[in-house]
């Protein structure tokens, strides 16, 4: 059923809800309370994107391989990856743990496929270390 609603952000907009009346009277309300819309979020992306590229912008990190669309997405995927993996160069490491991390992030950010950050994009930094620990015990 297609509603007009108000999003969080103060734009109007028409969405489908699906299922029964009660399910979408609560989706609808949760988009009215907590949702921006489409343009506001692709904002939000943009800005969010700009400032991890200009974190980064410093790393001197590998050129990309793929199309120049894929390259395009992944650079932003690559730039908050990176900033958040900054974490395993915490001199504070206990030093049998630092050893590790270093490796892990210079394998991490060595990745040069766009279409692999794009691949691991929704991958949480713990997971990617569960799957590649097993290469380095």
């Amino acid at each position: 059923m297609k509603t007009n609603i108000t999003y969080a952000c103060g734009h109007e907009g028409t969405v489908q809800l699906y299922g029964k009346s009660a399910d979408r009277d609560r989706k609808k309300a949760w988009l009215e309370q907590h949702a921006l819309c489409p343009d506001c979020q692709k904002k939000q992306r943009e800005k969010e994107t700009k400032k991890a590229l200009e974190a980064t912008a410093g790393l001197d990190l590998p050129a990309l391989k793929g199309s120049r669309k894929q390259i395009e997405w992944a650079r932003g995927i690559r730039a908050k990856k990176v900033e958040e993996a900054a974490i395993f160069l915490d001199p504070k490491l206990p030093k049998e743990i630092q050893e590790k991390a270093d490796k892990f992030y210079h394998w991490y950010i060595s990745h040069t496929d766009a279409s692999w950050w794009i691949d691991h994009r929704n991958d949480s930094l713990r997971s990617t270390v569960k799957a590649t620990r097993k290469y380095w015990d």
